[in-house]
């Protein structure tokens, strides 16, 4: 189960044309017939697209419609009617041999569910984004399907970057980018011009460039949480702030799941520029660790933090405060350490700046494994949502936890 036959390997390899067009586009559906020709007669093989999703506003919609498909339309925001004209039946029959691939027109919606004329603000930007992300990490979802290919000829700047951001985090090895330049530049703004067809003078040219963009999609961690919600997950873990050479305060969070839970941050410049949650067990060991380097003024030995009654009554203490009260498994043996700190690292990897700056580094030793961080500890500062002034602290050199302060989770 689950093996294809060599009779299937021969199959797909005898369609090699066979592409998915995604295309984002504003108020030029000839980016459209420009792509799919330039893959069709500029391509050894030719490629003809099984499907087009078209990634776009209102007002690239109605205008598609009208001068790609024919259709009577008016312009969504100064309400003049459309010049229509239905191109894509002849071009189809012209370029793709009269075959008709399903041309599907999405358009990302406000706030108050009503289409998105225009991107004109920083939260329409969002919303276009979030349908690109989504859109393309399901065309890719399927690791056997058909190759998918980009499209960054037309719409603003901005949402070509979305699409190529999307290829870079989703893209499989046979998926890719292209744009396509006309020549000369005129044509571009010649309403009249889709394609080099027969009806022009000859001089029309186009030239489609092939472009190279990084593959993250095997350093995904979890492709579920990506597919469920793609735009939240560039933003959480691939937008990496400008940050000072060293933050000025590293903050953990102690609260139950139902206040927020444990969290770890990095503040600079008076606010916070990273932020990951963390287990209440793996904030023990980040505390537990921090506490060594501070004692110790230097890297820390595996050995001296295993079989220790102070460094498990520090850890009890962490987790008491998180709310979680079941027994914690001693580290009894330096393995025991090693899991523990693969977790925190884990965790911290999430976030690129977070793990640059408090990622564990280890160095091996004959007599024992040695533990540090990039570039040391900065200030260290614990708080909790409510402490009990009787609970006794069993940390020397990180302060005592001072209040929360931290938004209840809904």
């Amino acid at each position: 189960k689950g093996i294809r036959s060599p009779t299937s390997f021969r199959m797909r390899a005898a369609s090699p044309q066979d592409y998915h067009l995604v295309i984002v586009m504003g108020a030029t559906p000839a980016v459209l017939t420009e792509t799919i020709w330039s893959l069709a007669r500029q391509h050894d093989p030719p490629r003809h697209p099984v499907s087009v999703d078209v990634l776009t506003t209102e007002v690239g919609r109605a205008v598609l419609e009208a001068r790609l498909q024919g259709r009577p339309r008016f312009h969504p925001v100064d309400g003049r009617p459309l010049e229509a004209r239905d191109r894509w039946r002849p071009f189809c029959d012209d370029v793709l041999a009269g075959a008709r691939p399903p041309l599907r027109v999405h358009v990302p919606r406000r706030s108050d569910g009503a289409p998105l004329p225009d991107i004109r603000n920083a939260e329409d930007d969002a919303r276009f984004a979030e349908l690109c992300y989504r859109r393309v990490a399901r065309l890719t979802e399927d690791p056997d399907g058909p190759p998918v290919v980009g499209s960054l000829a037309g719409g603003r700047k901005t949402m070509s970057a979305h699409l190529m951001t999307a290829f870079i985090l989703f893209a499989r090895p046979e998926d890719r980018l292209v744009h396509v330049l006309v020549n000369p530049p005129a044509l571009e703004n010649d309403p009249a011009f889709f394609y080099p067809a027969a009806g022009h003078d000859g001089a029309a040219r186009l030239d489609r460039v092939d472009l190279a963009f990084p593959h993250l999609r095997p350093y995904v961690p979890d492709r579920k949480a990506v597919l469920a919600d793609p735009a939240r997950y560039i933003r959480e873990h691939l937008t990496v702030p400008s940050l000072p050479v060293r933050p000025e305060r590293v903050r953990c969070r102690l609260a139950p799941r139902a206040a927020g839970g444990c969290r770890l941050e990095l503040c600079a410049d008076g606010g916070t520029v990273a932020a990951v949650p963390l287990r209440p067990a793996d904030a023990a060991t980040f505390l537990v660790l921090a506490e060594a380097l501070l004692e110790r003024n230097g890297p820390v030995a595996n050995t001296t933090l295993v079989k220790n009654a102070g460094v498990e009554a520090r850890r009890r203490a962490v987790v008491r405060r998180a709310g979680r009260y079941e027994p914690l498994t001693p580290w009894t043996t330096t393995d025991d350490l090693s899991k523990h700190l693969s977790r925190l690292g884990k965790r911290l990897r999430t976030h690129p700046v977070m793990a640059h700056h408090l990622l564990p580094t280890a160095t091996y030793g004959r007599e024992a494994t040695c533990y540090a961080l990039p570039g040391g500890l900065p200030p260290l500062e614990v708080l909790v949502e409510r402490e009990d002034p009787e609970a006794p602290w069993p940390f020397s050199h990180i302060p005592r936890p001072g209040t929360s302060h931290a938004p209840r989770a809904r």
